[in-house]
């Protein structure tokens, strides 16, 4: 949050002049912003927390032009912005007043961003993680420093109809996670939040998302630096080797941005090889590690076996970098010099595979969640008090390339 002191107008309502309302001044820390935004804004407070009631009247026009010290032009245009959102209107022989609105009911939800994940943990500990869990992290602080409350709602204790009754209370803004995002039946309750006007951010960009405000990782970034990275290492065959879903939108940015790493070096491009069966992850358990080397073994043998074997591997995640050079110590091949074996998301040192596979990734991409979660937290709040044009936009944090020490661990 920007330390920037600006002007809180301060209302005061009048019994005895027919509910007029008197305007004051106090200094108040807020955000940076326009001065309609901050009209607007100013306003939209003393409805949401009773200030102004039902029926009272708005200041006139140059008292709040003297109180802001802005233009006759800008305020006309907050109250027009008010008067569309339903918080006013003109009535004939008083001027502006306070229309009846939902946002006008004073109630704890109207300073609480609501989100809609699978949060088990304390966001705290992920404030420095690579994991996905960062960006409830960056969500928690973003909204603290806003002095703002935030509600975590997992999926596994509430359905949909428990949201919809949460959207009756009018919360300041709903933020989705990307595997909630991903969810048919929470996407109609994104629709359903939309429709009733709560502002709605998404971390996703799947094509389904793309009527709402979304922020994401530049895994296009993200691939090609890392790409770029094996290439500056040697690696002249690198492939693919994913282990998802060929439609997610992230792998087909990541895609994107190895071709055009390859094709800048004029190297060739290896198809990418999409796994449709790999044991599902438990990295306490050695049995599963095992296992899941083997598959990876089956998946690797025509690369690696061959008059012409790859020297690099590009991988989903970081941890599925300690089955697959281990597979590849099955054909004898030394990850540490034979072939460069990468991740993505910067949580190797997390892995509890390594207890079984000392190999060390030579890099990885830090997608930035923290920083993630806080813009989700700032768009939000910019759709709050500006509401933001209905055409929707794709904002895309630039990741980071890491570069470790990359030599096994004893």
């Amino acid at each position: 949050m920007h330390n920037n002191c600006i002007i809180n107008i301060v209302a005061c309502v009048d019994q005895n002049k027919e509910n007029t309302v008197i305007i004051a001044e106090e200094p108040r820390v807020l955000m940076s912003s326009s001065p309609r935004m901050r009209i607007a804004r100013t306003f939209r407070e003393w409805i949401s927390s009773g200030k102004l009631s039902k029926g009272d009247r708005v200041p006139a026009e140059y008292s709040i032009v003297e109180s802001f010290k802005v233009s006759r032009g800008t305020v006309r245009s907050a109250l027009k912005q008010l008067e569309e959102d339903g918080l006013i209107k003109m009535e004939a022989g008083r001027g502006r007043i306070v229309s009846y609105d939902n946002r006008g009911e004073s109630n704890f939800l109207s300073k609480t961003i609501v989100v809609l994940c699978r949060r088990v943990d304390d966001t705290n500990q992920f404030v420095h993680s690579g994991k996905m869990e960062a960006v409830d992290a960056g969500i928690n602080s973003r909204a603290r420093h806003l002095n703002l409350n935030t509600m975590f709602l997992n999926d596994v204790n509430y359905d949909a109809g428990f949201i919809n009754d949460i959207v009756k209370s009018r919360p300041r803004g709903v933020l989705a996670i990307h595997h909630m995002a991903e969810s048919e039946e929470w996407l109609k309750t994104l629709a359903y939040l939309k429709e009733c006007k709560i502002p709605v951010i998404v971390n996703g960009n799947d094509r389904h998302l793309e009527k709402y405000h979304r922020i994401i990782s530049d895994h296009e970034a993200g691939s090609y630096g890392l790409t770029k990275f094996l290439i500056s290492k040697g690696c002249r065959r690198i492939l693919r080797l994913w282990c998802v879903k060929k439609q997610s939108y992230w792998l087909k940015d990541r895609n994107v941005g190895y071709e055009r790493a390859v094709r800048e070096a004029e190297l060739e491009s290896i198809p990418p090889v999409y796994m449709d069966s790999l044991a599902p992850r438990d990295e306490f358990n050695e049995d599963v590690f095992r296992q899941r080397c083997r598959q990876y073994a089956g998946y690797l043998v025509e690369h690696v076996v061959s008059k012409k074997p790859i020297d690099g591997i590009m991988l989903v995640s970081d941890c599925d970098v300690f089955p697959v050079a281990s597979a590849c110590r099955m054909y004898g091949k030394d990850p540490n010099k034979d072939v460069a074996i990468v991740g993505y998301d910067n949580y190797w040192r997390d892995c509890n595979e390594a207890r079984w596979e000392h190999y060390v990734p030579p890099a990885t991409v830090d997608k930035k969640n923290f920083t993630t979660g806080e813009q989700m937290v700032e768009m939000l709040i910019q759709k709050y008090e500006d509401r933001l044009v209905d055409k929707s936009e794709c904002i895309r944090i630039p990741p980071e390339i890491i570069i470790t020490r990359s030599r096994e661990r004893k």
